[in-house]
């Protein structure tokens, strides 16, 4: 804050005169210049007492109408014209106080005992006072948003809007409020800011690394309302959002107090979020040491460490499908989705790299609230298992998750696949081998009534008489299949290894068509 010309004319030892422009003393002194030049203004920036001794004035009246017309253009807070024996005028040329009167440009008399110097170190002493007392009003207001910040988020909020002179309004991560001071006023500022949040609200946090391209953490809007500002707290990733107004610009002091403000809420909502990493990390760790150990010490003390565990449980797995487009943060949504759905408040969840793993209880709720949750990832699910049966309940939510992604499902359970041996294939593999098998027969003519006959001919142990029954054909034809179909595929079909192999991968056919 510049002090006003009031004050400058108000020090004793200068002895200064107003000779015209007293209505207009309360403009701010920025600076001291002085200038005998016809034309100052190029070494002028506007906001200084410009002193001078008129020894550019001609004793024109024309001339000094110009040249006061062109420094109070140039916005320059007032005149200073010194006067005296041996200065050049004993003292202001009428000319130069009329022009400064219809200028409405303050005139100053300086008389000859005070140095131009004197009115510059008195203009230095007052700025240098003024921003110490305004270094010291913001370490007050510092210290008062500090002890403020003992009470909580709402009490910072609520004393920065009485600081601001204006409103203010903490809003979370997703844009709601949490609280707003005074509740009236903050409600439109906080939708004058719309757009202004946008700019500044940072996407998702990523499984990975973050991205090196980073928003702005700050944005505001200045209009005829006044000057509004939008603030993202915390660091790389916002823990919430601060939005503060005032009807006037924000000066430095105000800015000292909402960057305090700022900062003090950015270390209060950033302590809940680093304790949820620090959780969602312990149970990774606990999760990772579940499904790899057959230890019933482990269950034991997991189950101690979170508070009990669901018996028998089910494990979940969840992820993207194969060749999906990337999703930055699609994990970490479906995490925060389950972890707030009240179906799963017992169940153990956990991230690693793009997957999410889940311990779920043996309930169709929770079930579907898992699948619910981690859209658009692709589940799978094991079936109930005890604690000695994780490990094989991990590849049984590996398979399941992708026979889902294979059947383009959101979701499968592990007593939905095939039983027996094939259920123990992934599907991938399994689709292969049978690929492997059969594609001679699948390229060749008739390829469907070669299968057939193929399928009647093992399910009869390779007895001809049985599968031509089967097939409504003469035995002759079946035997001619046969050989065809021995002869397409380059083997020995009463080689039992063979026929095991052929019997698997048309069961493996017959259920996943390719």
């Amino acid at each position: 804050m510049a002090p006003t010309l009031r004050r400058v004319v108000g020090t004793p030892e200068l002895d200064l005169r107003v000779r015209c422009g007293a209505d207009a003393l309360e403009r701010p002194v920025h600076w001291v210049a002085v200038s005998e030049l016809p034309d100052p203004t190029p070494f002028l920036e506007g906001g200084e007492l410009l002193l001078t001794t008129g020894l550019w004035h001609t004793g024109s009246a024309e001339a000094a109408t110009a040249w006061i017309r062109r420094v109070a253009d140039r916005g320059v807070a007032g005149l200073g014209f010194g006067v005296g024996v041996g200065v050049g005028h004993d003292e202001v040329p009428p000319e130069v106080l009329t022009a400064a009167e219809r200028a409405g440009l303050p005139l100053l008399e300086v008389p000859r005992p005070t140095p131009f110097m004197a009115i510059s170190r008195a203009v230095a002493d007052l700025l240098a006072a003024d921003r110490y007392e305004e270094l010291n009003r913001s370490i007050a207001m510092q210290q008062e948003l500090t002890r403020a910040a003992l009470r909580g988020p709402e009490a910072v909020v609520t004393l920065l809007a009485r600081q601001l002179d204006g409103w203010a309004a903490l809003l979370d991560t997703d844009r709601r409020p949490r609280h707003a001071a005074p509740p009236d006023a903050a409600a439109g500022g906080v939708a004058a800011l719309s757009a202004a949040l946008d700019r500044i609200a940072a996407p998702p946090p990523a499984d990975g690394p973050p991205s090196p391209a980073r928003r702005p953490s700050a944005a505001s809007v200045v209009d005829a309302s006044g000057h509004a500002v939008a603030h993202a707290l915390g660091g790389d990733q916002p823990v919430g959002y601060l939005l503060a107004g005032t009807a006037g610009p924000l000066d430095a002091r105000r800015r000292t107090a909402l960057a305090a403000a700022v900062s003090l809420l950015s270390l209060e909502l950033e302590r809940p979020e680093v304790r949820r990493v620090t959780e969602r990390r312990l149970r990774t760790a606990l999760l990772r040491a579940l499904l790899t150990a057959r230890e019933p010490a482990v269950w034991a003390a997991v189950d101690d460490a979170v508070g009990g565990l669901p018996d028998p449980v089910r494990v979940a797995q969840a992820a993207l499908p194969a060749g999906a487009p990337p999703r930055a943060g699609a994990v970490g949504e479906a995490l925060r989705a389950a972890e707030r759905d009240a179906a799963l408040r017992t169940a153990l969840l956990a991230t690693e790299g793009g997957t999410l793993w889940a311990l779920l209880p043996d309930a169709p709720a929770a079930i579907a609230a898992f699948g619910r949750a981690t859209r658009p990832l692709v589940c799978g699910v094991s079936e109930p298992v005890t604690p000695a049966d994780l490990p094989a309940a991990v590849r049984q939510a590996e398979r399941s998750r992708a026979e889902a992604e294979r059947r383009g499902t959101a979701l499968a359970r592990h007593e939905e696949l095939a039983p027996g041996f094939l259920g123990l294939v992934d599907a991938p593999s399994a689709d292969e081998f049978a690929r492997s098998r059969l594609g001679a027969l699948l390229a060749g003519r008739q390829p469907a009534e070669l299968l057939a006959t193929l399928r009647a001919y093992l399910a009869r142990g390779g007895r001809w008489d049985a599968a031509a029954r089967d097939l409504g054909v003469h035995r002759h034809t079946v035997r001619h299949r046969v050989e065809r179909v021995a002869e397409l595929l380059r083997t020995d079909l009463d080689d039992p290894d063979v026929r095991a192999e052929l019997w698997i991968a048309l069961r493996i056919h017959d259920g996943r068509p390719a």
